[in-house]
């Protein structure tokens, strides 16, 4: 799940759920059709999406390869990036999934990644940014 500040019309006046998958398939360097957008919804505008894998190392490591990329500003999704949270499941369901949160509120929340600035917010009164 991520939650970006924009409106659905910006969104979906700049490529919508395309192109929230090209960008994210072209950061994690895996093609666009193994990103599966589940729902996109206004609130900000969050878009809950899947990410494929043909096998759980493989999962594992694009995993981690994202949770690097959010947690030092490096995904680019075309809005400023106010939460992201990541829930890691088997294709088979039979491991509870357990929700882990990246960003909250504009800043880095991911463990083993400094408290950072992402997005500056109200509620955020962190000095450092990336």
């Amino acid at each position: 799940m991520v939650r970006m500040e924009w409106s659905l019309d910006e969104f979906f006046s700049n490529g919508g759920t395309a192109s929230f998958a090209d960008r994210v398939s072209g950061s994690l360097g895996i093609h666009a059709s193994d990103i599966k957008i589940v729902s996109v919804f206004e609130g900000s505008l969050t878009v809950n999406y899947d990410v494929l894998a043909e096998d759980p190392a493989a999962l594992s490591k694009l995993q981690k390869a994202q949770t690097a990329l959010f947690a030092t500003g490096g995904m680019d999704l075309g809005a400023p990036i106010l939460d992201v949270a990541v829930t890691v499941s088997s294709s088979t369901g039979t491991a509870a999934a357990a929700e882990e949160s990246l960003i909250q509120d504009g800043m880095v929340s991911a463990d083993g990644y400094e408290a950072i600035v992402i997005t500056k917010t109200a509620a955020n009164s962190v000095t450092k940014e990336r």
